[in-house]
């Protein structure tokens, strides 16, 4: 008789299988293998669907609600605020301060909780990291629907409304956890391909969410909208009890053939099966979480782990990498001025921006795809190369939507994103490829933290760039991100350069195997 157990092995063994395989899928064995594969994805799509429900609406909301309260302006006035450009101007700022409220309440718990959860879930398994975020979600909308549903409430009770998806980790940590389990389930030549999908699943969600968020919008109003996001979390929450078990991934995992010596000197050794000890089993979610007060040197334990000497300039590659990962995610804090953005310049309401949002994220995934099945999947082309070009494409890009006069030049900008999110799916791919299966939690949970720190750096000066040039340029914030992405290429190529240190490394030592070897490390 089949046990649960044994269930749950097969299907690991089947998500294994396709993760590895390098061979196209044919018939029905590759829709049955297509759909065993899918683990973490519909959770990180329903994240951000229903996170994209509310997003651009909240900001909608939050202009109506200051016109209105803050400023004491009419319905008459308000609806047609763009007749009124300095009552315009001070809504705008005041909106765009109390998002920058918002974005700080959500992402600095995170900070914490990213090491802690990062270290927690290496060992104890990916889903409690998954879990916490939806719940803090789920309270959020519920907290938000009240907000809309009450039309007396002042502007800034938005800003509490953020707090329970801050204390429980946010996207920052469902993120780090949705990364962590794909690479525990993946094969090296595979986790490209199976991260890019996951990029995918989010570019897909958003002009989703946008689509879906016009329509209950303009027939159901605001509150009602907030209550459907409520509504996907749970249903997200539920897919993860069913789908996602509480073990230890790393160990069902194929074991690699090197790893990195855990001693912390540099030396690389054969992982034997004695190596892999299977976490202890711990199915009660409410059990899992008492476990969190014994990770208090997690934080320690993941600044070790990216702090220590590697072989082939191994450290210095996974700083860079860290570091072009900043100058990218620095450059998502201008989304939440792209909305006020287009109102000022060219006098949009709601319905005109989620349809342009939409066509671009629509350009954004189809370029995407593209490039990462042909150049990457089916060329071979190196990681670093399209990092490096894309990173160029997109600051132009960013330039161009600076400098955007008319709506010619506002879809020349969007058809230069075409490949949006080619550059972090290589950043996350190289960073899970740098480190050994072990060590996968403690990077990205660093990594989260750092997505976490860099809101709280950037959204404090976008926001008083955005005000300080909002009355005689108000796309200079997009020419601040189009620098960032070009620093990015610069480090891409900085990237390229060790690559080629490091092979030329290898073929020395390789020459000179019978005198004793000695590892480049920095």
């Amino acid at each position: 008789m089949t046990t649960h157990n044994d269930s749950q092995e097969s299907l690991l063994n089947a998500e294994n299988v396709l993760a590895s395989s390098s061979e196209p899928l044919a018939g029905v064995g590759a829709v049955k293998k297509f759909v065993l594969s899918i683990s973490v994805e519909p959770v990180l799509f329903s994240y951000v669907l229903a996170m994209s429900l509310t997003s651009t609406l909240t900001t909608s909301l939050l202009l109506e609600r200051i016109c209105l309260l803050t400023f004491g302006g009419n319905e008459t006035i308000c609806s047609n605020i763009s007749q009124n450009s300095s009552l315009q101007n001070n809504v705008e700022k005041t909106t765009a301060d109390i998002n920058l409220y918002c974005n700080l309440i959500t992402n600095l718990p995170s900070i914490i909780l990213g090491p802690l959860l990062g270290d927690y879930s290496d060992k104890h398994g990916r889903k409690l990291p998954l879990v916490l975020p939806l719940v803090g979600a789920t309270f959020t909308s519920i907290a938000q629907m009240a907000f809309a549903f009450v039309q007396s409430a002042d502007p800034m009770w938005l800003v509490a409304c953020s707090l329970p998806r801050g204390l429980t980790g946010g996207f920052a940590i469902l993120i780090m956890a949705c990364y962590s389990y794909i690479t525990d389930k993946s094969g090296e030549k595979s986790r490209t391909s199976r991260i890019a999908v996951l990029d995918a699943a989010m570019v897909v969600a958003l002009p989703v969410g946008l689509l879906l968020s016009d329509v209950l919008y303009s027939k159901l109003g605001y509150w009602p909208v907030f209550a459907v996001s409520a509504c996907i979390y749970l249903l997200a929450l539920q897919y993860l009890a069913v789908r996602i078990n509480s073990e230890n991934t790393n160990a069902v995992r194929e074991p690699c053939q090197v790893v990195w010596d855990q001693h912390g000197d540099g030396d690389m050794e054969p992982l034997s099966p004695d190596n892999v000890q299977p976490a202890p089993e711990n199915n009660a979610l409410a059990n899992q979480m008492l476990c969190i007060g014994g990770c208090m040197t997690s934080l320690r334990d993941t600044i070790n782990t990216c702090c220590k000497r590697r072989p082939c300039y191994g450290r210095a590659r996974l700083w860079i990498l860290i570091l072009t990962l900043c100058c990218l995610v620095i450059t998502y804090g201008t989304v939440d001025f792209l909305y006020l953005y287009m109102e000022l310049r060219f006098g949009w309401d709601y319905s005109s921006f989620v349809y342009y949002t939409i066509a671009s994220m629509m350009v954004d995934l189809t370029g995407t795809g593209l490039i990462m099945f042909f150049a990457s999947y089916r060329l071979g082309a190196p990681d670093c190369v399209l990092g490096l070009v894309c990173s160029v494409i997109l600051a132009a890009s960013r330039t161009a939507l600076g400098l955007a006069t008319t709506v010619s030049m506002l879809f020349l900008s969007s058809g230069l994103s075409f490949c949006g999110i080619v550059p972090l799916v290589v950043i996350r791919s190289q960073l899970s490829k740098s480190v050994s299966p072990e060590e996968v939690g403690k990077v990205f949970s660093l990594v989260s933290s750092v997505e976490s720190i860099l809101p709280m750096i950037s959204l404090p000066g976008f926001t008083e760039l955005f005000k300080l040039t909002l009355d005689y340029m108000p796309g200079a914030i997009f020419f601040a991100a189009a620098a960032s992405f070009a620093l990015g290429a610069c480090l891409y190529g900085v990237m390229l350069i060790l690559e080629r240190l490091s092979a030329s490394s290898s073929e020395a030592l390789d020459d000179t195997s019978q005198e004793p070897r000695e590892n480049v490390a920095t």
